[in-house]
């Protein structure tokens, strides 16, 4: 199936009046850019063996297709359609004014300066100061998981933010 789409995606190359056919037998995917560097007189290019995402991303850059990519420098986080910050970890801590829905996206963005489609999630948040379950204690973690918190019966001390309490999620707003 993936080399029918890829001669399907090789039929798609404009043709000049060049006429240079390549055929390349890939033995391992992930490998047509070392078997192709120099890809400006290929008009039809023929390859068999197995392919990846890697050869595919070659063959579109082959064909003239922007696509973004190369290595990934960070993150950018939207809040109701703002930049609201960025970062380079796979979390992020948002201080909320108060309670309400609010919508967050995230895109990636690569070091070419290409930025991905966001990915969107709404999230509401309520204010909570006091947490008791049975008057038990509990540990407070933070989104990503270390810990601020062992052993407590209360929330208070804690700044604006959103915790991870009895593996639910707490939003506190003081």
């Amino acid at each position: 199936m993936k080399k029918l789409l890829l001669l399907l995606l090789l039929a798609t190359f404009a043709a000049t009046e060049i006429n240079s056919q390549t055929v390349v037998e890939l033995t391992e995917a992930g490998t047509l850019q070392e078997k192709v560097p120099d890809y400006s007189n290929v008009t039809s290019l023929v390859v068999s063996g197995p392919i990846n995402g890697t050869d595919l991303r070659y063959i579109r850059e082959m064909a003239g297709i922007k696509v973004p990519g190369g290595v990934i420098a960070g993150y950018n986080i939207y809040r109701d359609g703002q930049l609201i910050g960025t970062t380079t970890d796979l979390s992020f801590v948002d201080n909320v004014e108060g309670a309400g829905d609010y919508t967050y996206q995230v895109t990636v963005v690569y070091d070419n300066g290409m930025e991905s489609a966001p990915f969107t999630v709404t999230m509401t948040v309520s204010s909570i100061d006091q947490i008791a379950v049975n008057n038990a204690a509990f540990d407070v973690y933070s989104i990503d998981g270390k810990l601020i918190l062992r052993n407590v019966t209360t929330l208070s001390g804690l700044g604006k933010g959103v915790y991870v309490v009895n593996n639910k999620k707490v939003a506190v707003g003081k």
